[in-house]
């Protein structure tokens, strides 16, 4: 099922915060040379109904920007796919990576989690400022 199917059948019209089915989804596959990079064996990511009605809540009703969520959905693939940087993120935090890539001016932040060697999910999508970047460290850029 394709993230907009997902996005379309489970979660669009949901109330803030509100329950629903749990389910995961193929998102993309991570470029060889990138798997280097953070260490991974397999190259495959999903997303889980559970992040994607996170990343909607927080666009749709938190920060009501809408245009962001659906440029998120959109661009999630290119944004992990071809990154334009790569942070190691704090482990006082959910996920294990950072990639970003700017897009119409704006920097958009995909958290990655390693669950194991098979499944890497994204624990988010955002927009964010340089400033907030730099507290990370630079794995790749």
């Amino acid at each position: 099922m394709l993230i907009k199917d997902l996005f379309n059948k489970y979660i669009k019209n949901t109330g803030y915060k509100e329950s629903i089915t749990l389910l995961r989804t193929f998102v993309c596959t991570i470029r060889k040379e990138l798997q280097q990079v953070i260490g991974i064996k397999d190259n495959t990511i999903f997303i889980s109904t559970r992040s994607l009605k996170h990343i909607y809540d927080r666009h749709i009703f938190d920060k009501k920007t809408p245009k962001d969520f659906y440029l998120i959905i959109n661009n999630v693939n290119n944004i992990i796919r071809n990154p334009d940087r790569i942070y190691l993120n704090e482990d006082t935090k959910r996920g294990d990576f950072i990639f970003v890539k700017k897009i119409n001016n704006n920097i958009y932040a995909c958290i990655l989690e390693i669950i194991n060697e098979e499944e890497i999910d994204i624990v988010s999508v955002y927009t964010t400022g340089e400033k907030y970047l730099d507290k990370f460290v630079l794995l790749w850029s």
